[in-house]
């Protein structure tokens, strides 16, 4: 056991973390985080294939409609704040669409001039302007945002198991305890480092009362890097 401990300290921090270091760990539930991280990746992959198709598609109805349309008269039905639903009539048979608003000023009842494929009516758009450039790749957006997701995940995964493993402890005490606007959890926390600087941090797992003691682990280059001890992803194996 560290002699630098006091008989105080000793009672609050677990003998795992007064060995040498580097510790090990252990990853919890691995099969559980496996199947979190196969999920998001497997949605994100899905999601860019999706995607891909619908920009495909969307850029040959784009050239169809430039070079093999034909054009009627149709009427604005709907209006709504980014999109506007008309229909139009071919050979006497009748066909709706919606678009993007982002052509001249409309009311509901107006003349509107559609472009359509003869051989196929339901695939028509307004003739005054075209679908945003924007729309076929806005998609993407959503696997991207899942992707960084995942990163972030692994990195603080990769801090979690750096502090187990590399991280001294220390005895924390509370200094204030509340609750979000949305029932968050925030708990402050500062602890001493063995060079005497006061530091501080925060969780947000459960109350404590004020004055509490635990244990955390601080990267003593970095001591601003901390946790609470122990963690819900690794633990220390002796």
């Amino acid at each position: 056991m560290d002699s630098s401990l006091s008989l105080d300290s000793a009672s609050i921090i677990p003998i795992e973390l007064t060995g040498q270091l580097p510790r090990r760990t252990r990853l919890e539930k691995p099969i559980q985080w496996a199947a979190i991280l196969t999920i998001i990746l497997g949605i994100a992959v899905a999601i860019i294939l999706w995607a891909g198709r619908f920009a495909v598609q969307l850029t040959e109805t784009r050239t169809a409609l430039r070079h093999e349309s034909s054009e009627a008269t149709g009427v604005v039905e709907e209006l709504w704040k980014t999109r506007v639903n008309y229909s139009f009539a071919v050979n006497g048979r009748s066909f709706t669409g919606s678009a993007s608003r982002s052509g001249p000023k409309l009311r509901v009842s107006d003349p509107l001039t559609i472009r359509y494929l003869p051989s196929n009516p339901a695939v028509n758009h307004p003739a005054a302007w075209e679908e945003p450039t924007v729309a076929a790749w806005l998609p993407f957006w959503i696997p991207t945002v899942l992707v960084l997701i995942l990163v972030g995940m692994l990195i603080k995964m990769s801090i979690i198991r750096r502090l187990l493993t590399e991280g001294r402890p220390a005895v924390a005490v509370v200094t204030k305890c509340s609750r979000g606007g949305r029932g968050q959890i925030f708990v402050e926390y500062e602890f001493r480092t063995k060079e005497g600087r006061v530091m501080t941090g925060i969780w947000n797992e459960s109350l404590e009362k004020i004055g509490a003691n635990f244990c955390v682990l601080y990267l003593p280059q970095n001591p601003r890097r901390n946790m609470r001890y122990p963690s819900s992803d690794y633990r220390v194996v002796q």
